[in-house]
């Protein structure tokens, strides 16, 4: 209920009632997953919790607590895509893990860790699309990612690389 109870405050504007709620939430899940390590199911509500909490954070405008949290939903998804690695939710989850976090990591200046993870989010999704080619989503979603590498590239001064992504980019959406 304090998943719920958190979703309701934050839509309501209660960031800090929905921090306490989501907190709360995050608790309960880490005792869940301490008791049972190998249950993806308690591990997926600890993913949510950490999410959940850089959300809020972020919303307040607490960039670094939003960056601890969204480091340790990415933590807790990778132990979670290592426990059932045939799962393409649970690895089209952690593309997304990398790329909430490189977002946030480029808006706190972070340029070089958040190309890393636009790195490893595309990397991943360039899986799920060779796992499923057909797949015109998958294909959306990488596309929509490799335009954030390759507009992070270009704000390095790597006009290539970034030229490259665009290019990969206009052939999935041709």
């Amino acid at each position: 209920a304090h998943f719920w109870v958190g979703d309701v405050l934050r839509r309501q504007g209660d960031l800090d009632g929905a921090l306490r709620e989501y907190s709360a939430y995050r608790d309960v899940a880490s005792r869940l997953v301490q008791r049972d390590a190998g249950s993806i199911e308690w591990r997926r509500e600890l993913v949510l919790a950490s999410s959940n909490l850089g959300v809020v954070a972020y919303s307040a405008g607490d960039l670094p607590a939003a960056l601890r949290a969204w480091e340790q939903r990415l933590d807790a998804q990778q132990v979670l895509t290592r426990l059932d690695t045939a799962d393409l939710e649970l690895q089209f989850d952690l593309s997304n893990a990398h790329n909430q976090l490189a977002v946030a990591l480029e808006e706190s200046g972070r340029l070089d860790d958040a190309l890393q993870h636009y790195g490893a989010d595309v990397a991943l999704k360039r899986g799920l699309v060779e796992k499923d080619s057909l797949s015109a989503q998958q294909r959306g979603f990488l596309a929509v990612s490799l335009n954030y590498l390759g507009g992070l590239s270009r704000a390095l001064g790597m006009p290539d690389r970034a030229l490259a992504h665009y290019r990969e980019e206009l052939a999935i959406n041709a």
